[in-house]
Order: structure tokens, then sequence, then C-alpha cells
């Protein structure tokens, strides 16, 4: 994980790589820091690099010491996972999906903003959270989505399905007819226009009873937003010959999820 500032740390020489193989300082920042300073960065493997104080780790092995103070920076970090990052799109190697995650780790960290990330990959803030909002699909639909080879497009679809088990069941279904990016956006389309809309209390709501599966689908939207919510709800659906039951049980202590 990145570090929003320098620190300072007490770090086992033993942790520190290349710093006895090589005579020449890998740091070559603006930031001007006293010669005695042993400067590193996190390694993603592991340990730390070295980026400068090399004559100083000599100095206290010399004399036996086995632990530094040391700075641990953070724009090394931020400049490689950036040219990794670049690199990497270019050749075009990243899942979409992967992308966004690596946006948000580079955000969280707080060393660089939103904006400053657009300008340094090329691209549109609007652009950065477009990518960001595929990040609130789920974990089931994101599996269905990677599974299923499915592109950004119906990811971006998905998004105005409300529950995760909503998006990854589409997601099901459209790798299983088949369906085009135009056919997906207007199912989902017809789906939500399907769905039953908050009444004004001024007005009288005329209920049109035309397929009794739209609200039966309703009950099951709610339901699943109770599951994704930590919820142990379940549902089950008669049908008989002139009504449909639809049992919706919860329970009256809910139990935390563990994640």
């Amino acid at each position: 994980m990145l570090m929003a500032t320098e620190q300072v740390c007490w770090v086992p020489i033993s942790d520190i790589v290349g710093w006895q193989e090589s005579a020449e300082p890998f740091y070559n920042a603006n930031t001007r820091h006293d010669e005695e300073t042993v400067l590193l960065a996190l390694r993603e493997e592991g340990g730390y690099q070295l980026l400068a104080g090399r004559e100083r780790l000599m100095e206290l092995e010399a004399l036996g010491q086995s632990c530094v103070d040391a700075v641990i920076s953070p724009m090394w970090n931020l400049e490689e996972r950036i040219s990794t990052l670049l690199n990497r799109l270019l050749i075009g190697e990243l899942h979409y999906l992967d992308e966004a995650e690596e946006y948000r780790r580079l955000l969280d960290s707080g060393v660089i903003t939103k904006h400053d990330l657009a300008i340094r990959l090329g691209r549109s803030p609007a652009a950065i959270q477009k990518k960001l909002r595929l990040l609130g699909l789920g974990e089931e639909p994101q599996s269905e989505l990677r599974a299923r080879g499915l592109s950004e497009r119906y990811a971006q679809a998905l998004l105005r399905i409300p529950g995760e088990q909503g998006r990854a069941r589409m997601a099901a279904h459209i790798d299983e007819r088949g369906l085009s990016v135009k056919e997906t956006v207007d199912l989902i389309e017809e789906m939500i226009q399907r769905m039953p809309i908050a009444v004004p209390k001024e007005r009288k709501m005329i209920p049109l009873m035309r397929d009794h599966r739209v609200y039966v689908n309703a009950i099951r939207g709610i339901v699943e937003q109770m599951r994704d919510a930590g919820v142990e709800a379940t549902m089950q659906v008669g049908t008989g010959t002139a009504v449909v039951e639809v049992r919706v049980t919860v329970p009256k202590v809910a139990v935390a999820r563990k994640w």
C-alpha cells in the first residue's frame, strides 16, 4: 500500500535489497535529503529498495549495527506503479476491472488526486470516475463478467440493475443468450420501466396487474438488496390457478456478515 507522506522507520538492514551490489544511488527525485539520510521505498514483493544512503549503510554494517533509521518515500512507489500501469494499458493486458481496482488503490493512498491521475494517464477525471463506478457492481457480478468474458460496456449497463444477485443473473443471461450490448441495454431498460415506482401521496395509484412476474421480480429485488446488506432473507414463490403466493422470511435478529 502506498503512503501519503514520507515516514521515518527503524528498518532491519537485512530487509534492504540491492545496496551492496550498487555503487550509485537509485534516487533521482527533486526532494533533497541529507547525505547521511537512508532513503527507501517499499517493494511489492516485500522488503525495501534503497534509493539513497548506501555509504551510511556501509558504515553501520561495519559498526555491527543491524538496523537503521530510514525515510520511507511514497513517491518512488507512485512513479513505479503508474509506469507499470501505463505499460500494461499500452499492451492491452489489463482487465478493465483490474484497471479500476488499481485506480482505487492509487487514489486511496492519498499521494495523488483523481485530477492528477487522469493527467498522468492521458484521460479525463470523468473517465477515471466512470471506471471506478464498476467496483460498485459487487464481487459476484464481477466474477461473472470475468468468467464469461463480457466487455466493459456490458459491465456499465449492469450498474443500472439493483442488487448484486440480479446483476450476476443478468450477466449469465447475457452470455447464455449471446446478447449484444444494444440488446442488453434495451432489456435492462425494459426491466427498469416495469419496476414499481413511488407514487406521490396526493395521487391515487391504479393497479395494473397485466403480468404478476413484474411484481414478483420487484419483491425479489428487495430481498436481494436485504441479502446484500447482510440480512439472511429468503423468498418462496408458489403459483396457483388463480393466485401467486410470495413468502418472504426475515430473521428477527440480523447476524453481521463476516467479510
